[in-house]
C-alpha cells in the first residue's frame, strides 16, 4: 500500500514539473478545430475528435516563436484551403458541407501533386 501511494506520488510530481516545463515552453495553435487560429502559450488543452469543417486546412498553419513572440505562421496554401471551405459553411445540410470539403481536399490534392512533378 505505501509502495502505491509512493508511486502514485512521483508519478504526480513528474506531471506537474513535465507541464509546467512544457508551458514554458509552448507556442500552440487554438481551438483545436475549425479555420478561426490564433496562438497561446500555455499548457495543452483537453482537445475533442470532433472533426470540423476546414480541419483538413490547418496543415498549413502552425503556431512559432518569432522573436520571442508566440505567433501564427500561414502557408499560401492555407488561403486557398479557407476560401474553398467557408464557400462549403455557406451549405445548410452538413452531409453536401462535408461532400464539398472534400471537394476542397480533392483540388488541393490534385495541385499538390502537379507541383511535385
Amino acid at each position: 500500500m505505501a509502495s502505491n501511494l509512493r508511486a502514485a506520488a512521483v508519478l504526480l510530481m513528474f506531471c506537474v514539473l513535465s507541464s509546467t516545463a512544457f508551458a514554458a515552453d509552448s507556442c500552440l495553435m487554438q481551438p483545436c478545430q475549425g479555420l478561426e487560429l490564433s496562438c497561446i502559450e500555455s499548457a495543452p488543452q483537453a482537445c475533442t475528435a470532433m472533426y470540423r469543417l476546414g480541419d483538413f486546412c490547418r496543415q498549413f498553419a502552425g503556431c512559432e516563436r518569432v522573436d520571442g513572440e508566440c505567433r501564427l505562421v500561414k502557408a499560401p496554401e492555407f488561403a486557398v484551403c479557407q476560401s474553398c471551405v467557408q464557400e462549403c459553411e455557406r451549405i445548410k445540410e452538413p452531409v453536401l458541407a462535408f461532400d464539398c470539403e472534400a471537394g476542397c481536399r480533392r483540388k488541393y490534392e490534385r495541385t499538390a501533386d502537379s507541383d511535385q512533378k
